[in-house]
């Protein structure tokens, strides 16, 4: 039954995504690497029900698929080279100087922001496992974190507030 409704699922969402019928197979097991990956909110009835859960799950999963696909055409097809964008021209930091920056943004951070920018850049936590550890909405801290971000991005390059 499981089996039967994650395929009837797939089957939506590679519609809704545009994917070919043999990339349902990738969708239905993306779905179940999704669903057994413990860093993945579990499935909680006051939400919702049982197939709610799934069809985000198997949603999500399809835009992943669909992601992966995109970069590998794009990779693979000569005519859309000219669609990839150029190498900077501008030399990359140092080493020395990100570990600098990173710490000097770090400082800048309220507490509660600093722990959620370690897990998630140090830590590799997904946004949603951080909100959760939190006890936050993952909606109100990614809007937290762009808004600090985009602070950062003023202090650092004053020139980025032209734009």
């Amino acid at each position: 039954m499981f089996g039967k409704l994650l395929f009837r699922l797939a089957v939506e969402s590679c519609r809704r995504y545009h994917l070919q019928e043999q990339d349902r197979d990738e969708v239905v097991q993306e779905t179940y690497s999704q669903v057994l990956d413990p860093t993945i909110v579990r499935f909680d009835p006051h939400r919702g029900n049982a197939t709610s859960y799934l069809r985000g799950q198997v949603q999500n999963a399809a835009q992943k698929v669909a992601a992966a696909l995109t970069r590998h055409r794009t990779q693979d097809d000569p005519r859309l080279a000219n669609t990839i964008p150029e190498p900077r021209s501008t030399p990359l930091p140092s080493e020395l100087e990100r570990r600098e920056t990173a710490a000097f943004v770090m400082q800048l951070a309220p507490t509660a922001l600093r722990q959620a920018l370690q897990l998630l850049h140090w830590e590799g936590w997904s946004m949603q496992s951080v909100a959760r550890h939190l006890r936050a909405s993952r909606f109100t801290l990614a809007r937290k974190i762009n808004h600090f971000y985009q602070q950062m991005r003023i202090q650092l390059d004053p020139a980025s507030a032209i734009n």
